[in-house]
């Protein structure tokens, strides 16, 4: 069941976190990567922003969409 427009179900933040998971892995995985290969901290910590950026869009996008017609 979809949630009505501009709220939040307990199940679309189920969905939300179990995507969150998901893509924390691959991007865990890159960030531990490029910390080792380039040794500077700012340039790892783009790919975890961008994880952030992400999931957080990816919240709003919940939060805004109505159940479709």
């Amino acid at each position: 069941m979809q949630s009505p427009r501009f709220t939040l179900s307990k199940e679309d933040i189920i969905k939300w976190l179990h995507n969150a998971v998901i893509f924390l892995a691959p991007a865990a995985l890159v960030f531990l990567v490029a910390l080792r290969n380039t040794g500077s901290s700012h340039q790892a910590f783009i790919v975890l922003y961008m994880w952030a950026l992400n999931t957080a869009i990816d919240l709003l996008r919940k939060f805004i969409d109505g159940p479709v017609q």
